[in-house]
C-alpha cells in the first residue's frame, strides 16, 4: 500500500483492484481541490485492473486516457499508482507466503534534516511513525532495526559534493515499504574582506588605507581635496566609493 510518502488503502478481490483509497496525501503544496480530483480520477480508472503497468506507462510517455484524465498533475498520479502497484506486489507476495505484514504503513513524525553539514549523513534525529493494524507507535532511530527497518544509504555515510541532493530511502522489506526524502549537502558559505582602500586626490596624489576585519572606522590625514575612492581585494578592485554629505565625521 505504500512506495513512497503517498499511501492508499486497496482493496484485491481474485487478483484485481476492486476499490482504491487515499489514505496519506503529501502533495499539500499543490493547489487545494484540483490534484485531489485528478487522483481520484487515476484510483477510478485502476479498478478492475490486475496490473497498473498500462496505465504507468500512459503517464511516463504522456499520452493516452490516463494522461489526459489528469494533465496537469502527473507527478500525484504517477504516486498513487506507484503506492496501488505495491499494494498487488505485497497482495501476492502475502498469498504467496501465507502471512501478513504487521505493518500497514509509515509515515515521517520528523524528517532528517533536509541540509545535511558535515562530511557523513546523519538520520540519528529521524522519527518514523507505524501504522499496524489499527494502532500507532513513534519509533526513534534506534528503534528502526526492531521492526526490521533500514535505510540505504546507510547512517553515517559519506555526503555527496556540496550542494549536491542524495535521496534517502527507508525500507521494511518484509512488508515492501518505501519511504522517500531528499537531502541536500549544505553550501559552504565564506566571507570576504576588502584588502584596502585607495584615497585620490585632486593633486593626483593617492594614500592607501589597509582594511582590519574588526574595524569599519578609519582616520588618515588630509592631503588636500578628496576627488574619490576605491575599494580593492588585493589588485581586485571592487567597487568605487560614493561621498555622502550627510556624513561630517
Amino acid at each position: 500500500m505504500q512506495r513512497g510518502p503517498n499511501v492508499v488503502k486497496v482493496t484485491i478481490k481474485d487478483g484485481k483492484i476492486e476499490k482504491v483509497d487515499s489514505v496519506v496525501y503529501t502533495d499539500d503544496d499543490k493547489q487545494a481541490g484540483s490534484y485531489e480530483i485528478k487522483r481520484d480520477r487515476i484510483l477510478k480508472m485502476l479498478e478492475g485492473l490486475n496490473s497498473t503497468k498500462e496505465i504507468a506507462k500512459q503517464l511516463q510517455n504522456s499520452t493516452g486516457e490516463a494522461y489526459d484524465a489528469v494533465s496537469g498533475a502527473t507527478e500525484t498520479a504517477k504516486g498513487h499508482v506507484s503506492a496501488v502497484e505495491n499494494a498487488l506486489e505485497r497482495s501476492r507476495k502475502f498469498k504467496k507466503e501465507g502471512k501478513k505484514s504487521d505493518i500497514d504503513y509509515i509515515e515521517f513524525v520528523k524528517r532528517p534534516d533536509g541540509v545535511a553539514k558535515g562530511k557523513t549523513l546523519d538520520l540519528t534525529h529521524t522519527v518514523l511513525r507505524l501504522h499496524m493494524s489499527g494502532e500507532t507507535k513513534d519509533i526513534s532511530f534506534d528503534e528502526f532495526v526492531n521492526y526490521g527497518i533500514v535505510a540505504d544509504p546507510a547512517n553515517g555515510t559519506e555526503l555527496p559534493k556540496e550542494g549536491e541532493f542524495r535521496r534517502v530511502t527507508f525500507r521494511q522489506n518484509a512488508a515492501l515499504i518505501e519511504l522517500e526524502t531528499d537531502i541536500q549537502t549544505e553550501k559552504k558559505i565564506t566571507k570576504k574582506y576588502a584588502s584596502h582602500i585607495l584615497v585620490n586626490y585632486e593633486s593626483g596624489e593617492t594614500k592607501k588605507i589597509e582594511l582590519s576585519n574588526d574595524e569599519y572606522r578609519y582616520k588618515i590625514e588630509a592631503a588636500g581635496k578628496s576627488v574619490g575612492m576605491s575599494i580593492f581585494d588585493g589588485e581586485n578592485k571592487l567597487t568605487d566609493g560614493v561621498y555622502d554629505s550627510h556624513i561630517s565625521q
